[in-house]
């Protein structure tokens, strides 16, 4: 019998790895994506494939070398912090083509061989920031509440073929994603912006391993009809039903004293 494929976007640490080696033990071929896949051959359950999110090209060259898969999951990207007013617009392009444009493109190629087939899940790695987003990573913020935007409209778009479409949204994670930084020393936000970052860099050290929110994915994968947006991560539904719950200006408080900002 012919083993489903699965194929994911930063599989070589995370919890991009997380998955790739849940999804093995759920019997699925793996297929994992990396700028530079020799470096990763010691992970031998997974087939690595070239990408760059940057360049389309490399999107299309992915595509033809694997035309079918039958899970998707969409997990590459990285972080910023910086303020809004000092991001260099070519940073903020950068952002928005590897956090979400150039992943919708990556999505696009395999839609039709899961309509034509009518299965298929495609899963979109998005993060609680879209809905409250942490300070000083407001475009990193409005990339993932857009992502969550997308899952939630292709879902409506794809549900009459059999293609199951989720947003699966972390609170906190232990994780070594890659976070630029879009500001200067001299910049008039940098006590904030410092105040903000250690306030994140501790909250994500005692945060639960990615192997944790792995678990709670193949949960939400194995399910008939999952829900549109997942929160996962320790308490993330509670966390979730208070945060709709509060006031905004509540939950607005909450987040600068969380982060340090007592203004």
């Amino acid at each position: 019998m012919t083993k489903n494929i699965a194929l994911i976007t930063g599989a070589s640490r995370g919890l991009g790895l997380a998955l790739a080696k849940a999804l093995h033990k759920e019997g699925y071929s793996i297929y994992g994506t990396s700028r530079n896949p020799s470096e990763h051959a010691h992970l031998e359950f997974i087939t690595f494939l070239e990408l760059d999110l940057k360049d389309l090209a490399s999107i299309d060259r992915l595509a033809e070398s694997l035309p079918d898969v039958d899970v998707l999951v969409n997990n590459a990207g990285y972080s910023q912090i910086g303020s809004v007013e000092e991001i260099p617009i070519e940073n903020l392009k950068n952002i928005f083509d590897i956090n979400l444009l150039h992943q919708i493109y990556l999505t696009q190629k395999f839609i039709p061989g899961m309509r034509m087939r009518k299965k298929g899940i495609i899963v979109n790695i998005t993060s609680m920031a879209g809905t409250v987003p942490v300070p000083f990573s407001t475009i990193y913020a409005s990339v993932k509440g857009g992502f969550d935007a997308f899952s939630k409209g292709l879902r409506n778009e794809l549900s009459a073929y059999g293609i199951k479409v989720i947003a699966v949204a972390p609170f906190q994670m232990h994780t070594t994603i890659p976070q630029s930084k879009d500001y200067i020393e001299s910049s008039p936000y940098t006590d904030n912006i410092m105040k903000a970052k250690r306030f994140r860099d501790l909250a994500l050290d005692q945060a639960e391993e990615p192997e944790y929110i792995a678990r709670q994915v193949i949960g939400i994968i194995r399910k008939n009809n999952p829900a549109p947006h997942n929160p996962v991560g320790k308490g993330a539904r509670r966390k979730t039903w208070l945060i709709w719950l509060l006031p905004q200006k509540m939950v607005e408080r909450i987040v600068r004293r969380r982060f340090g900002l007592d203004y």
